[in-house]
């Protein structure tokens, strides 16, 4: 029986290269993606103003607008999620590259909508509790807020795209009436999503504001002591070292350094940290 051979189009009988995942083998320190950063606090403790300075264009996706605080900054646009699935098209968006740098606010937000549209209610309470939605509502938006996310958050580790997730702050046991909880405080969201959220992200940190002081030295004696006094003005600070009570992680090499806290924290100050300069 003679030997038949197909031939492609061009009429070569070369078969095409198919890709490997041995091609994508690489020294870790040739593997540069963006950062999945999540970072909580209080209102108007500079968490928006914080993601703002990431790399620009950057898209603010938001449940509502809170964009009177980064008006001003240039290469930043805007827009609001009117259903869940606003979120599908933006990912496809976002996909393409033509964005630096992603930001949702809120975590929190983007949860209620799910829920919200997941238990057929027209708003929400104002006052969020158990017992305004079943646990299977619960759940299936839980559910649907991490399958969404996944999908973000896997463009980051194929990409430059950075993506940054605001939240507010929640104190998990603060409702409860054991003296044994210790307090732990964390983005303000169902404990098995913030619990996935933490761990999806590869920086965790939260924003809190302090008064400013200034050290000075003063002669006592024959000694000189330092002493610090303060200003009376406020500081904006993001919290990124262990903490007893606030969540916080970074994902460092060991035996690189990592401040308690960064004051007026920006990207850059952040980046620094992360590459050890």
């Amino acid at each position: 029986m003679p030997r038949i051979t197909k031939q492609n189009r061009t009429g070569s009988t070369k078969r095409k290269k198919t890709s490997s995942v041995l091609d994508r083998i690489a020294p870790v320190g040739q593997i540069t993606t963006g950062l999945k950063f999540l970072v909580y606090g209080r209102s108007k403790t500079g968490k928006t103003r914080l993601a703002s300075t990431f790399p620009k264009p950057a898209l603010l996706i938001g449940t509502e607008d809170g964009t009177k605080s980064v008006a001003s900054v240039k290469g930043l646009h805007f827009v609001k999620l009117q259903k869940s699935d606003d979120l599908e098209e933006i990912t496809g968006l976002l996909a393409k590259g033509e964005y630096r740098t992603g930001i949702l606010d809120t975590a929190g937000g983007l949860l209620d909508l799910m829920l919200k549209e997941v238990a057929g209610l027209d708003e929400l309470p104002v006052q969020r509790h158990w017992g305004m939605a079943t646990r299977e509502d619960w759940m299936a938006a839980g559910a649907q807020f991490k399958e969404r996310m996944r999908t973000i958050l896997d463009l980051v580790d194929s990409s430059e795209l950075n993506f940054v997730t605001i939240a507010h702050e929640r104190n998990f046991n603060e409702d409860s009436d054991s003296d044994v909880l210790a307090p732990s405080v964390g983005a303000a969201l169902s404990p098995s999503v913030a619990s996935w959220l933490n761990v999806a992200c590869d920086y965790l940190c939260q924003t809190y504001l302090k008064e400013k002081v200034v050290v000075k030295e003063i002669k006592v004696g024959k000694k000189v002591k330092k002493v610090t006094r303060p200003t009376g003005e406020i500081e904006f600070c993001l919290r990124t070292g262990p903490h007893e009570v606030f969540m916080t992680g970074f994902r460092l090499p060991p035996g690189q350094n990592l401040p308690e806290f960064i004051s007026d924290p920006t990207y850059d100050k952040i980046l620094k940290i992360i590459q050890g300069s």
